[in-house]
């Protein structure tokens, strides 16, 4: 079923925090995971920056060795009821940027499931996250 609501009334529901369930092309995996939006105002935003949830939480301590516990959050299920996983886990360093436009694309046409939205001191977590990150750009810090 597509929706039938136009761009415009589908970024009034577009707000920090929100999660959606689904591809992702900068995924390598080709199951759907959790998708935040981390900008502070992403309808007036040109692109989206996006944090991604991994159930590979021992691969993620490993890649990011010292510098995980300031720029990856762990998440519980009952943190977070939404998730199936016992812990998932965010990537900061590893965010994914995506156009406003293919992101109302996606909503449009059912690809992304809209989930419960994060809990804000999840969500402030995330950002701090972010914002530590040596791997994440300024440009990309100052959205979230």
């Amino acid at each position: 079923m597509v929706l039938r609501l136009t761009h415009n009334e589908i970024k009034q529901f577009l707000v920090r925090g929100s999660v959606y369930y689904g591809l992702h092309r900068q995924v390598t995996s080709n199951i759907p995971h959790y998708l935040v939006i981390l900008n502070i105002n992403p309808p007036e935003d040109e692109v989206i920056v996006l944090a991604v949830a991994t159930s590979q939480v021992s691969i993620r301590k490993t890649i990011r060795g010292d510098i995980f516990n300031e720029t990856c959050v762990i998440v519980s299920k009952d943190e977070y009821t939404c998730f199936t996983e016992d812990e998932s886990v965010f990537d900061c360093n590893d965010l994914k940027i995506i156009s406003l436009e293919e992101l109302l694309t996606k909503i449009k046409q059912e690809n992304w499931e809209c989930k419960q939205q994060l809990p804000k001191y999840i969500l402030d977590k995330l950002s701090a996250a972010a914002k530590a990150s040596p791997l994440v750009k300024k440009k990309i810090k100052s959205l979230i």
